[in-house]
């Protein structure tokens, strides 16, 4: 019985040294120090976003010029589109007459040696009855031949004229299908341009937003900070705290609701958020804004003070009831940090 005893005793005391560790919170935070982090996150934020904002309105420039300049050749490509087209109008009323000539005098030749070699209406018999003498045979023979020569002749240059046409014809339709070509490129480009653009602007007026927003968030954070800060300083008593180092303390527990609190405020004294690594305590102790490391609780920064913490006394936060009433009242060791 004895010996049960006695284990039972070890047993108790060394479940009563784990207990305060058990409840330790790892990974509690600072909330004047997380302000801090959170304020220099906005700096390092906006120092970002105004190199992005610098960047993008480079590359909305470079855009700009190229868009510009895109402009300037597709008006150039457009006139010299418009002129090619208006050429080759004309030379397709030119085509259209010298065809008709063509045609024309075409008919006229066929229908002369239709009437002197094949309809037998004018006949090199008839020359040679009708003539007075050979002279006169032998000229009126080469007249017909001439005037034959001369139909062919002008045929021949009215076709080669039709062909010179047609190959100009050829050229100028290739040169404005090609031009064409190249203005629809320029249009594809410029509709690019302008997407990238507009994507561009979209993407400055977020930085721009979200820089304003930062901006914002920072003002607010330093505003918070500065009367926390105003404040403690105004709730420090002017000892600053007679201990440094590590102590044993007495410590209480409490949690933001109105059982503990008797109103639901969430803010501490000092204007913090209360939560778990918020500690109450005596200035004269301990000073307000240190930095506190506490056995069985974890890292805790003093920021509130309360009319029965005085003296050897710290009263900690926890974020539920019954964490607070889990932990009680029991001594603890406080180290402070700063």
């Amino acid at each position: 019985m004895l010996r049960e005893r006695s284990l039972a005793l070890v047993l108790a005391f060394v479940i009563a040294l784990l207990l305060p560790l058990s409840v330790a919170n790892p990974t509690a935070s600072n909330p004047l120090n997380n302000a801090e982090l959170e304020i220099q996150r906005q700096q390092t934020r906006i120092s970002s976003l105004e190199g992005q904002e610098k960047s993008i309105l480079t590359e909305l420039v470079a855009i700009d010029t190229s868009l510009e300049r895109n402009e300037k050749e597709l008006e150039s490509l457009s006139a010299k589109l418009s002129a090619t087209r208006y050429r080759l109008l004309q030379l397709e009323g030119e085509w259209q007459r010298t065809n008709e000539k063509l045609r024309e005098k075409t008919e006229i030749l066929n229908e002369r040696i239709k009437n002197i070699y094949i309809s037998g209406e004018v006949s090199p018999a008839q020359f040679l009855f009708n003539s007075n003498d050979f002279y006169t045979l032998l000229k009126t023979l080469t007249y017909v031949q001439i005037i034959a020569a001369n139909d062919a002749e002008l045929v021949r240059c009215v076709s080669q004229e039709k062909e010179r046409l047609e190959h100009l014809k050829d050229e100028i339709e290739g040169n404005c299908e090609y031009l064409t070509h190249l203005k629809s490129e320029y249009e594809s480009r410029r509709k690019s341009l302008s997407q990238k653009l507009k994507e561009k602007r979209n993407f400055l007026y977020k930085i721009r937003r979200e820089k304003r927003l930062s901006y914002g968030k920072l003002r607010i954070l330093k505003t918070r900070a500065s009367l926390i800060r105003s404040k403690m300083h105004q709730l420090q008593p002017p000892s600053r705290g007679i201990h440094a180092g590590s102590f044993r303390i007495l410590a209480t527990a409490y949690c933001p609701c109105k059982i503990c609190t008797g109103s639901g405020n969430r803010r501490t004294s000092t204007g913090m958020p209360a939560g778990y690594g918020v500690v109450a305590v005596d200035p004269r102790v301990i000073p307000l804004g240190t930095k506190l490391y506490i056995s069985g609780y974890g890292e805790a920064i003093a920021g509130d003070v309360g009319k029965a913490i005085k003296g050897y006394r710290v009263d900690l936060c926890f974020n539920t009831h019954v964490e607070a009433a889990r932990f009680g009242k029991r001594w603890v060791t406080v180290e402070m940090r700063d």
